[in-house]
Parts: structure tokens; C-alpha cells; sequence
């Protein structure tokens, strides 16, 4: 089963580039068909295999050689096996929460880390998803609420002192509303750990930056991006946070 787990997901892995790709420009996500960004060839159904068509083209495009982005293939991967992961792990409803939020962090991660966005209709995905599921299956309610409160309430705080103190905006308002879902998603604990552990990992690219081009505190970090990869770590994780609280 975790073969198949596995090569679902990279179908879906596939259908997020097609996203990554496509919603930062205001493009449709169904029309037109894959097409080569360069010679703009139709690719047909047979080279558009996820994982297999990026290794028997080396990377290229079939048709005029063109290199095409590891992300296809690394976001093709991650899925499969977060597919693999959700539906091994967790019961059927439960599964299918992990899937949709998972997949729609995946995607924010890597529009956030190549264009410095987040998009609101990310966000409102995630919300319809999370509400639906909370109001039919959840039985912890209160911790869900609390944690999107703590996650809002930190992050906001964090943003209003920080941009007083530099002079300009130090966080977006497309990460402000990822924490609500964060929050909401992982329970107050979890976001609690999230937030830590993606601002020390943001630090600490910050550093190797200013090491490698000079200190400068205007450098552009895409924090969405870290707390999307940070959140999926430490909810998948076994760890007891609450030795912590």
C-alpha cells in the first residue's frame, strides 16, 4: 500500500507545481495544459509522468532542452511521501486534514520562498478545510481555538513592536493570517513551537547571508515559508512538547 500511498501523492505533488506556478501570475491552474515555459510545446501525457519524466529528461525539456527547476521534482517527492505518511499514521478523517493542510503549506512554501507572497486563497482553502473538520470530528475544540488566539495574538504583537522599532513592516499580512491557521491546526502547544523554531531557523539563514554579503537588516527572509516546513515537522513529530510548558 505505501507504493501506492506513495505514487498518489506525487499526482498531487504534480498538480501543486502546476499551482506554484500558475497562481502567483493569475493564471487558470486547469487551461491551458503543462506546456514548456520556453518553447511553449504542449507536453504530452507520457513525458508529463511525475518524478520519472523529470529523471529520463535529465531535467530538460523534451523538446528544446531547456533546464527545468529540481523544485518540480523535490515538491513531486515530499508529497509522496507525506501521502504516504498521512493515510499509514493517521485514521481516515484525520488523514484527509493532514493531506489538505499539508499540501496547501507545501504550496505557500514555495511561492513564499520564490516570490515573497503568500496567497489569501491559500489561506481560505485552509480555513474551510479546518472549520469543516472541527465542526463534524474534532473532540478538543478549546485547544484548536486557543492556539489560532496565541498564534494570532504573538505574531501580531511580534510584527506591531518589531515595525515600530524598524521603522517598516517586518512581517506580511499573508503570514499573520498563516498563523491563524497554524494555531488552529496544531493546538496551542505546537504552534507555541512552531513560531520558536522557525524564527531561530530564519536567524540563522539570516546569518550565513549577512555573513556571505554583509550585515543588513532590510534582507528579505520568506517567513511563511519556515513556518509552513517548521509546522509539518512538529506535527508528524512524536516529541512531548509539553516537557517544555
Amino acid at each position: 500500500m505505501i507504493f501506492f500511498y506513495f505514487i498518489l501523492g506525487t499526482i498531487f505533488g504534480s498538480f501543486y507545481n502546476v499551482v506554484i506556478f500558475r497562481l502567483p501570475k493569475n493564471l487558470s491552474i486547469i487551461y491551458p495544459r503543462s506546456h514548456c515555459f520556453n518553447c511553449k510545446k504542449t507536453i504530452p501525457f507520457y513525458l508529463n509522468i511525475p518524478i520519472l519524466s523529470y529523471l529520463i529528461c535529465l531535467g530538460n525539456c523534451y523538446y528544446c532542452k531547456s533546464k527545468i527547476s529540481i523544485q518540480y521534482l523535490l515538491v513531486e517527492i515530499c508529497t509522496g511521501i507525506l501521502w504516504s505518511y498521512g493515510l499509514l499514521n493517521y485514521n481516515f478523517e484525520t488523514a484527509i486534514l493532514f493531506l489538505w493542510i499539508t499540501g496547501i503549506l507545501s504550496i505557500i512554501a514555495v511561492i513564499d520562498l520564490k516570490h515573497y507572497i503568500i496567497p489569501t486563497s491559500l489561506i481560505f482553502f485552509a480555513f474551510v478545510g479546518l472549520l469543516i473538520f472541527n465542526l463534524i470530528f474534532t473532540t478538543n475544540l478549546k485547544d484548536s481555538i486557543i492556539g489560532l488566539l496565541f498564534g494570532l495574538s504573538y505574531l501580531g504583537g511580534t510584527a506591531i513592536i518589531t515595525s515600530k522599532i524598524f521603522k517598516k513592516q517586518t512581517l506580511g499580512f499573508g503570514d499573520i493570517l498563516l498563523i491563524i491557521i497554524l494555531g488552529s491546526w496544531l493546538g496551542l502547544i505546537k504552534v507555541a513551537v512552531t513560531i520558536f523554531l522557525s524564527a531561530v531557523l530564519a536567524l540563522i539563514v539570516w546569518t550565513i547571508i549577512s555573513i556571505k554579503k554583509g550585515v543588513k537588516i532590510n534582507y528579505k527572509l520568506p517567513f511563511g515559508f519556515y513556518l509552513s516546513i517548521t509546522s509539518i515537522l512538529v506535527y508528524i513529530s512524536d516529541f512531548d512538547y509539553n516537557l517544555f510548558f
